[in-house]
Formats: C-alpha cells, sequence, structure tokens
C-alpha cells in the first residue's frame, strides 16, 4: 500500500465547484419541466423494457468506483497521474455537460414530484453516471487494462451493466447515455 501522498487542491477544487453548478442546473432544469408537464419522449429501450428501481444502478456504481479507487491506492505507480488527468478530464466534460444541459431541454423520462439538491430529474442531456462510468473504466483500462485481461474484462462489464441500467431505469433517455 502506497504512503498517503499530498495531492494539489486545484483540480478536486476545480471539480468540485463544476459539480456544484451542475448540480444547481439539475435542479433548475428539473423545475422548469416539472412547471411544463411534459410527457416523457419516446425512447426504443423504454419502450420494450419494463422500469426497475435505481437502486441497482447505485449498487453497480459503488462497486465499480470502489474497486477503482482500490486499484488506485493499491498500485500507486501511477497514483499523482492519474488523480490529475481524471480530475481535470471530469472538470473539462462535467463543463460540456453542463453547457448541454443549459441549451437542452427534454422531459423527464421517469417521474419526479419536486427538485432538491440530492434529487432532480431533468438534466436528462447527457448522463453525469455515464460520464463517471466511462471515465473510471477508459482510466483503468489506460493504467493497468494491458496487465490483467480478466480485470479488464470485469471493469467493461460494470461499465456496460451500469450504463443499460441508467435507461431501464429511467434516470435516462437511451441517447443520453
Amino acid at each position: 500500500m502506497c504512503d498517503i501522498i499530498m495531492f494539489s487542491i486545484l483540480p478536486l477544487s476545480v471539480l468540485l465547484i463544476v459539480g456544484t453548478a451542475n448540480h444547481l442546473m439539475g435542479i433548475f432544469v428539473t423545475q422548469k419541466t416539472l412547471a411544463e408537464h411534459r410527457p416523457p419522449l419516446s425512447d426504443v429501450i423504454h419502450d420494450h423494457m419494463p422500469i426497475i428501481d435505481a437502486i441497482y444502478v447505485h449498487i453497480i456504481f459503488f462497486i465499480h468506483f470502489g474497486s477503482f479507487i482500490w486499484y488506485a491506492f493499491y498500485d500507486c505507480q501511477h497514483l499523482s497521474n492519474l488523480y490529475y488527468r481524471v480530475s481535470y478530464f471530469l472538470s473539462f466534460m462535467m463543463s460540456f455537460r453542463l453547457v448541454t444541459t443549459m441549451v437542452t431541454s427534454y422531459p423527464n423520462a421517469r417521474s419526479c414530484e419536486s427538485a432538491s439538491f440530492g434529487t432532480y430529474c431533468g438534466d436528462m442531456m447527457f448522463s453525469g453516471h455515464a460520464l463517471f462510468m466511462t471515465t473510471i473504466y477508459l482510466a483503468y483500462h489506460f493504467y493497468k487494462g494491458h496487465d490483467s485481461l480478466l480485470w479488464h474484462a470485469i471493469h467493461f462489464a460494470f461499465t456496460l451493466t451500469g450504463l443499460i441500467l441508467l435507461i431501464i431505469t429511467r434516470m435516462h433517455y437511451t441517447n443520453d447515455v
């Protein structure tokens, strides 16, 4: 196990600021779409699959993210590089997501009564969950994927399962993911 390394706070600060702005925009967009009372759009997967509980997405996300954090701290050969690259990449992509959310207004894909900081359902375009899952997969594959085919396959399976569950739970439309 690695010694605890002091990192610059800047990458994490930027990510937290952009993430907070995304959450606030999600609340605003949810309130806007709830006021408009628009029905959900037709979706290829939504039309042919029954809705399931969102807890399954969160379980997959927790396992996927937890195994990535374990890998990052267990094999600290690239830990600082991984920290900087992932933080800045997520900040950059979340900035694109923020702009996309501001200019794109989709109706909610599932029922939603109100919006709060942790609960909203109106920021349909594009999925922050999918962004995090894909970034974790790509970072793992870039830094470690060539060493272990089994771990690569497991991370790929968790990523693909999580993305499919995002659609089936109606957290997002198919084109958001």
